[in-house]
């Protein structure tokens, strides 16, 4: 397997305007894992060393265990590709996973399937007055997965399901351009459904994905980010409900912070099969 890839520059500034993460989440039945390789956060903030978030829900057990992996040398290259210290390596014929931290084991591979997603533009928005630029690519918008994930000695539990693999960066920061954000990608033997919500701080609305219909009743909610909530979730089905996985505030100073939350997507009913992931994020800027 041939991996193509350059270094990404991660010297570590007190503050930054330039951003950088890859999103990876793997379904499999009753269990979501999500990984997050954080070259900055959500803010832009490099104080920390860069490193891998991982997130590993049991609907069945209703436990969520997670983990923080410190990476030395996460790396990127054409179409987002990315390596991240042996434990990320994606290659001609997808992404491989190789994690082991802490109690927690996970070995993966992840290949592209067929998707209704079809790529356009990556720029979510640009400063006319400087170039600066803010992007999201989806560079694999419905993904095979196999492998395995053992937890602290228990049982070892086999994966065959169902990725989604994204990429975000820029040098434009996303609280200077948006309020809110909203995105929700549902990973299915059907087929898959991904879309992103963007609320400008104007009050405009940006929507990326295959819906462009029944939005315009976004602003007329409460709660900041929960505006772009209900929207995300009138495109789910009648048997399917969310839970809340993860709340996380992120201040870059007095003046600026975030507010993120995922949610996991379940089918209602006996089998409680996890079906997808949902995010929202809430900027909060001062004068």
């Amino acid at each position: 397997m041939k991996a193509r890839s350059v270094q990404v520059n991660v010297e570590r500034e007190p503050i930054a305007d330039k951003f950088e993460w890859w999103y990876l989440h793997i379904i499999s039945g009753h269990i979501a894992v999500t990984i997050t390789l954080h070259a900055t956060d959500l803010l832009g903030d490099r104080r920390d060393a860069a490193y891998l978030s991982v997130s590993c829900y049991d609907n069945d057990k209703k436990v969520t265990t997670e983990r923080r992996i410190v990476v030395a040398t996460p790396t990127s290259g054409p179409e987002a590709r990315l390596v991240a210290d042996g434990m990320l390596l994606d290659t001609d014929l997808g992404l491989e996973v190789n994690l082991s931290a802490d109690g927690l084991r996970l070995r993966c591979r992840v290949s592209c399937h067929f998707s209704n997603w079809v790529a356009g533009r990556s720029e979510l928005a640009v400063d006319s007055a400087t170039g600066r630029s803010s992007h999201w690519s989806v560079r694999m918008p419905h993904g095979r997965a196999y492998g395995s994930l053992q937890i602290d000695g228990q049982a070892l539990v086999k994966l065959s399901g169902w990725a989604y693999q994204d990429h975000n960066w820029g040098d434009l920061p996303l609280y200077e351009t948006f309020r809110a954000w909203g995105w929700i990608a549902l990973s299915q033997a059907a087929g898959d459904f991904v879309e992103a919500i963007l609320l400008h701080h104007d009050g405009r609305l940006d929507v990326r994905g295959p819906a462009r219909q029944g939005l315009s009743e976004v602003g007329s909610t409460t709660m900041g980010g929960l505006r772009v909530l209900d929207p995300l979730c009138r495109r789910l089905e009648p048997s399917q409900r969310i839970r809340i996985l993860k709340i996380r505030r992120y201040r870059r100073s007095p003046s600026i912070s975030a507010t993120y939350r995922r949610w996991v997507v379940i089918e209602e009913g006996l089998s409680g099969r996890v079906q997808g992931l949902m995010e929202t994020c809430t900027f909060e800027t001062r004068q």
